[in-house]
């Protein structure tokens, strides 16, 4: 979760990685054809179950909540033995 004066550079970031991937399967996708023939969708078919199963199992449901308490669901994953829930935060005095 990005806060809102993030959100924009998140965005471009996240287009330019989406765009970038599309370019990847676009060019990729002739040498699939040539070699797997009528099987080149069970790699496409492979990597959407495996995303699914991730969603599943391993993401919060964030229905019906609000976005401080989706941001705090998500501080609290630990990954790698490393949890996100001790934020560094700097205080600027006027």
């Amino acid at each position: 979760m990005f806060t809102q004066s993030n959100r924009p550079a998140a965005l471009v970031l996240v287009g330019i990685l989406r765009w970038s991937c599309f370019i990847i399967v676009t060019l990729i996708f002739p040498f699939l054809v040539n070699a797997l023939s009528s099987y080149c969708f069970v790699l496409f078919a492979c990597i959407c179950l495996l995303g699914s199963i991730y969603t599943f199992f391993f993401l919060p449901e964030t229905k019906g909540k609000t976005l401080l308490e989706i941001a705090e669901e998500f501080k609290a994953i630990t990954v790698c033995l490393k949890s996100f829930s001790q934020e560094k935060s700097f205080e600027t005095k006027l």
